[in-house]
């Protein structure tokens, strides 16, 4: 389905996938395999060059009838796509693809899911919050091994008071229930598992260690966090070094790559290769004179040269450095 907001007209139109005519006002044809929809002209001469000659079809009435009050289908399918892509409270956003205003907006979701704003009174004073264990997030009690706050802690207040009986309506609601809370149990020793092992329970040490870090070093380890219970202690901290090594390295080549010579990029271009092979084979070189060996062409083997590339480094390097026999 094609439905595009036509800011001219102020109206939500529903295109043809194929000739793309306005069938807003018209019965369309859909298909189900694809979720595409055709006028009846485009349907009947196949369009699609019989691409969905085998699929499944339906057809749909019109989508702008009222559904309630001044709110048409159409408008209802926009507001329900907007809300997914858009997320709930965004009616600022979501008012630009519909024909209302983000107060009938706000006023129309609260009605359907029957969610209303809270407010506080003037006259009431809330009380202040004091928590001087705030950075302990996880609580740790050694002794125990055990950790103070749980995860979805409230999950014991839902289910303390279900009882289940086979003449129930709710039965399987709360046979569902129970079976999270197992799943829940679950993620809890797991959870548990991960913090006690990393020692993570003890959030200023943690905070300082990181502070630290240069700041490219807490942007690659902000990134990689959420890979970390993959993983165990001691390879994620090799895994983030190495990242941040070769993230170094990247900065230090950007500083070195205008410091080429015109002969040197003339090379690397003729050779249609990026400055970082072009340092590793420097280095090779380089490397090969200090221990005093001849490369050849299998020297080069990893970076998948032809024999024609092999030439040109011996051309550019000189000689001397290789085994032409």
């Amino acid at each position: 389905m094609v439905i595009v907001h036509f800011k001219a007209k102020n109206k939500i139109s529903i295109l043809c996938n194929s000739c793309f005519d306005d069938i807003s006002e018209e019965a369309k044809v859909r298909c189900l395999d694809c979720s595409i929809d055709e006028c009846l002209e485009c349907f009947a001469i196949s369009a699609n060059n019989d691409e969905h000659h085998n699929h499944y079809f339906k057809v749909v009435d019109l989508l702008t009838v009222d559904s309630n009050n001044n709110w048409k289908i159409i408008d209802e399918f926009v507001l329900f796509d907007c809300l997914k892509r858009f997320g709930i409270g965004n009616f600022d956003e979501i008012s630009q693809f519909i024909c209302k205003s983000e107060e009938e907006l706000e006023e129309y979701f609260s009605d359907i899911f029957n969610i209303r704003r809270e407010t506080v009174k003037s006259n009431k004073t809330l009380p202040t919050i004091s928590n001087p264990n705030f950075f302990k997030v996880w609580s740790y009690m050694p002794k125990r091994e055990d950790l103070d706050n749980q995860y979805r802690d409230e999950f014991e207040k839902i289910i303390k008071d279900i009882k289940l009986e086979l003449d129930d309506p709710d039965f399987d609601i709360k046979k569902e229930l129970l079976e999270n809370y197992r799943t829940v149990r679950t993620l809890r020793k797991k959870r548990d598992s991960f913090i006690i092992s990393r020692q993570l329970y003890n959030m200023p040490e943690l905070i300082n260690k990181e502070n630290k870090f240069d700041n490219l070093k807490r942007k690659i380890l902000k990134q990689l966090k959420p890979f970390s219970v993959f993983m165990s202690k001691n390879d994620f901290n090799i895994f983030l070094q190495g990242l941040y090594q070769e993230a170094k390295y990247e900065e230090i080549l950007t500083l070195k790559v205008p410091l080429l010579s015109k002969k040197e990029e003339e090379f690397i271009r003729s050779m249609n290769v990026d400055h970082k092979i072009y340092y590793k084979i420097k280095k090779k070189i380089v490397n090969s004179k200090i221990k005093d060996i001849k490369l050849n062409f299998n020297s080069f083997k990893k970076f998948l040269f032809d024999h024609t590339q092999y030439r040109m480094i011996v051309d550019f390097f000189g000689s001397d450095y290789f085994d032409l026999s």
